[in-house]
């Protein structure tokens, strides 16, 4: 069963087991893990480094003598570097349930209305060819356009043709079903 026969054959609010599997690939895991490799690079070890100069420019030996520093300095020195490291997650963390959480919402609680497609282009992008078009969306509270990128050449999007999406008032997105799957459209 196709991602847009599921979403049809269900009322809202949505069973929880099509919301969260649909959910995972619309906002896929991998993606928390490249930007969590790319964070960890960044921000922890950046905010560990910088407390760990500052910490040991205020414990440190300024007499040129060479003497240790105490061990109560020691553990400051490199504990609390460590523990700003860690608490450097915490945004991290909610930012990943907030994607998913958006995600879920949509699904579960989503409108399935019609947009129509009022342009389309192909863009190459590495020698393969993505469409990328612009949809209009009647919803609920008025319209609005999203943009649409996808793999290939999807004989369903030519302008003027019409498109189911899945529409929630709060979410940034909107999933439009090509080819019966549900990709995400970046609302305007």
């Amino acid at each position: 069963m196709d991602d847009l026969t599921a979403v049809r054959g269900q009322p809202t609010p949505r069973d929880q087991a099509l919301v969260r599997r649909l959910g995972r690939r619309f906002v896929p895991t991998w993606g928390f893990v490249a930007y969590g490799v790319l964070y960890l690079m960044l921000v922890p070890t950046s905010v560990w480094l910088g407390a760990l100069f500052a910490l040991a420019l205020v414990f440190g030996d300024r007499t040129g003598s060479g003497r240790p520093i105490s061990p109560l300095a020691g553990v400051v020195v490199f504990g609390v570097p460590m523990l700003a490291s860690l608490l450097s997650w915490w945004p991290f963390v909610l930012w990943v349930k907030k994607r998913r959480g958006e995600a879920c919402r949509l699904f579960g609680d989503g409108q399935l209305i019609d947009a129509i497609v009022t342009s389309a282009g192909l863009i190459a992008v590495r020698g393969g060819r993505v469409t990328r078009a612009v949809l209009r969306v009647a919803g609920p509270e008025g319209a609005g356009e999203a943009v649409l990128s996808v793999a290939g050449t999807p004989p369903e999007i030519v302008p003027g043709a019409p498109i189911a999406v899945l529409f929630e008032r709060s979410s940034r997105y909107v999933a439009a079903f090509v080819g019966g799957r549900a990709f995400a459209a970046s609302r305007r």
